[in-house]
């Protein structure tokens, strides 16, 4: 199996993604903050036919890590064409909404350069 890693940012806003390459499909993990977790994990399915995805997603009780794990996996699956998982742990204590912003920015930032990564070596 092959696999590759990706870090955005710095402190406690550092995001860390790693991708697991599964056969013909891809397991994603992104974790950050002070308390990196499992707070929510989705799998989409591509469906040809329609040039998308289907996402079904499991949240961990009061976490809301699931809006970033969808979105992801969503558009992966859809870009990729095939079935992807995703994985997403994040959390600062007594986070403000700047800090919420911050770590979203980085997210996605990690996101993006994880995925091309992905893409050069499938």
């Amino acid at each position: 199996m092959k696999s590759v890693s990706v870090s955005f940012g710095e402190g406690s806003y550092k995001i860390t993604g790693m991708a697991v390459l599964c056969g013909g499909d891809v397991n994603f993990s992104f974790t950050g903050g002070t308390k990196p977790h499992i707070g929510a994990v989705s799998i989409a399915i591509y469906e040809p036919a329609r040039d998308s995805a289907t996402v079904s997603t499991v949240t961990v009780y009061e976490h809301r890590d699931d809006q970033l794990s969808s979105r992801c996996a969503k558009n992966a699956a859809a870009f990729l064409k095939c079935v992807v998982t995703v994985s997403v742990g994040i959390h600062i204590d007594h986070a403000a909404s700047e800090d919420l912003k911050i770590l979203v920015c980085n997210f996605n930032e990690c996101y993006q350069r994880l995925i091309a990564k992905v893409s050069q070596i499938r």
